[in-house]
């Protein structure tokens, strides 16, 4: 997995046998925010458009951090939007966790 934070830069993923463009670098304030032009796993072949913004800001401590996650789709009425925004939650959701965990 890898992210070129700078504009138009990729979010990447290789491994053997194949690649995923997760999505692209639409704005980066360092320390602050970065933003994703993307349409996560399934929704790519759904013609779906989708932002994500990772913010960052003061912990709890001074030796904590907070990062507030934001993704925000469209597309057409007929891919059920609706129905599937629980699922995405849960699944951005618990990839985060396991990010701030390290694993």
């Amino acid at each position: 997995m890898n992210i070129d934070a700078k504009a138009g830069g990729c979010w990447c993923e290789l491994w053997s046998g194949g690649e995923v463009e997760h999505g692209r670098v639409v704005m980066v304030r360092p320390k602050e925010a970065i933003r994703f032009d993307t349409a996560l796993g399934p929704l790519q072949e759904m013609g779906v458009v989708g932002a994500l913004t990772f913010t960052v800001s003061d912990g709890s401590s001074p030796a904590r951090t907070a990062i507030t996650v934001d993704f925000k789709a469209s597309g057409s009425p007929l891919s059920g939007l609706d129905k599937l925004a629980p699922v995405v939650d849960r699944v951005i959701s618990e990839q985060f966790k396991r990010f701030a965990s390290g694993e």
